[in-house]
């Protein structure tokens, strides 16, 4: 028995310090976009998973690996119906298929392998035009899923998900010094040697301040979720002298969290602004209106949301006049015809969409596709679409983009309907920085490829699950 618990222990540690261990290693690795990174990163998530299957396993003490003491019912079933429904879409596409199958299935598919295979070929083939490509996809879709379903199923207590929540939110102040560093000693390479082509706006250790930006606006409502927990926990006399109030609150363990973390929100919110990514705007502001929009409607919450109004307008005052000229020149840019523009992307991609518009072209296969389609800039060689959606749409067809847009539904249906069954101040406040950090991106996606970036992928990834553990599986009552 003892031997059973000190191994269940251990594993319980494999777990956590992997997790935590992406965390920090995804970012630094340069985003995590060359193929030894990846490598790490599946490897990393795959020993996490089979670390939690070892411990499900054992079943040590009548736990199980079911995702905790509330069950997320029908909602929380389908989407895992739809998660592998999607999966084996992707199978599909790499399964070698007979030419009159894949005629049937995707003419278009047909017509690329009949114009360039010798006649008279009857060889089998895959409907994604690139399999080798789907294949690199599909294996980080799976190191995701695996990251996702070991935190829903294995962080339970409220210790575990701020040990996530403050591993995120430091290493984002670290991130947001280290670009102003950077940038302040920059000599032509990334992390000081580290050699990179002209025309790049690299931001921190990321090669686009685009994606820079989708981190620090996943991890800023974090912070504010941080901040308004332990707003909720400061005991503020009353009937006492303004000057008084302040320095009784000042020697709580509450107080010197919300200053903290106050002080790392807007950090991030300089850096992110630094950054001068539109898009990394947006999707902050859309993060923050929804962030207030929910702490608002939680009377537990409301009587300290006045701390966040206070602290939104330090940011505003600190951070975006600060730069605003520089801002408003970023802005300004959407209307100089010599910018190449998304929308031109976006309007040649339906042509591919038109073509191939149930089962895609296969994951991961944009860049391949696009150069038949490509109407402007033809000395430009684009890998994305600049937008998620869009992208997942020619990649994946209707079918894909189907069963992804329902189980994103599904997912802010549950988690939004038991959001508002529980009454413990730490879930409601740490499942409304999750939510807004998902939003955030959510939005962001629309003009760019953060989801294509392995490290701010999985970070989405955990956010989620994370919020998805803590409405579902952490216990407390109103004062937890």
């Amino acid at each position: 028995m003892v031997a059973s618990i000190q191994r269940t222990t251990y594993l319980d540690k494999i777990i956590e310090r992997g997790v935590l261990f992406l965390l920090i290693f995804t970012p630094l690795a340069i985003g995590t976009v060359q193929p030894w990174s990846i490598s790490i990163m599946e490897i990393a998530a795959f020993i996490v998973f089979g670390a939690w299957l070892l411990k499900a396993r054992a079943r040590i003490g009548g736990e199980t690996s079911g995702v905790g003491s509330r069950e997320p019912g029908v909602w929380g079933k389908t989407m895992i119906i739809l998660l592998i429904g999607f999966a084996l879409l992707i199978i599909l596409q790499l399964v070698p298929l007979p030419p009159s199958v894949v005629s049937v299935l995707s003419p278009g598919t047909s017509s690329i392998y009949t114009q360039f295979s010798p006649p008279g070929d009857n060889s089998w083939r895959t409907l994604s035009i690139y399999p080798e490509a789907s294949t690199e996809e599909l294996f980080k879709l799976l190191a995701y899923a695996a990251v996702f379903i070991v935190i829903i199923n294995h962080y339970r207590t409220r210790e575990q998900v701020s040990s996530i929540i403050r591993t995120i939110v430091i290493m984002g102040c670290f991130l947001a010094v280290f670009a102003v560093v950077q940038k302040m000693t920059w000599n032509g390479n990334l992390f000081w040697v580290y050699p990179l082509r002209e025309g790049l706006n690299p931001m921190g250790p990321y090669i686009n301040r685009n994606h820079f930006a989708g981190y620090m606006e996943m991890a800023i409502p974090l912070a504010l979720a941080m901040v308004l927990y332990s707003a909720t926990r400061l005991e503020i006399p009353e009937r006492m002298p303004f000057s008084e109030r302040i320095n009784a609150m000042a020697g709580s363990d509450p107080f010197s969290a919300v200053v903290f973390f106050f002080l790392s929100a807007l950090v991030m919110s300089g850096a992110l602004f630094m950054s001068l990514s539109r898009g990394g705007m947006l999707g902050f502001a859309a993060g923050l209106a929804l962030f207030a929009l929910m702490a608002r409607s939680r009377r537990s919450l409301r009587k300290r949301t006045g701390m966040l109004i206070v602290a939104g307008l330090a940011i505003f005052v600190f951070v975006i006049l600060a730069g605003w000229g520089r801002i408003e020149d970023r802005f300004a840019e959407l209307g100089e015809e010599t910018k190449t523009k998304r929308i031109e992307i976006w309007t040649d991609s339906m042509g591919i969409v038109r073509d191939f518009p149930l089962w895609g072209t296969g994951l991961g296969t944009f860049s391949d596709t696009y150069l038949r389609y490509q109407s402007t800039s033809p000395q430009l060689l684009f890998d994305h679409a600049h937008n998620d959606y869009i992208e997942l749409l020619t990649d994946t067809g209707l079918v894909g983009f189907t069963l992804v847009m329902g189980m994103i539904g599904l997912f802010w249906h549950s988690l939004v309907k038991a959001w508002k069954e529980r009454r413990s101040r730490f879930v409601t406040s740490m499942a409304t920085g999750g939510f807004a950090a998902v939003a955030a991106l959510s939005v962001h996606s629309i003009t760019d490829f953060n989801l294509h970036i392995p490290a701010n992928a999985l970070l989405l990834t955990i956010i989620a699950a994370i919020t998805y553990a803590t409405v579902f599986n952490v216990n407390g009552g109103r004062s937890a």
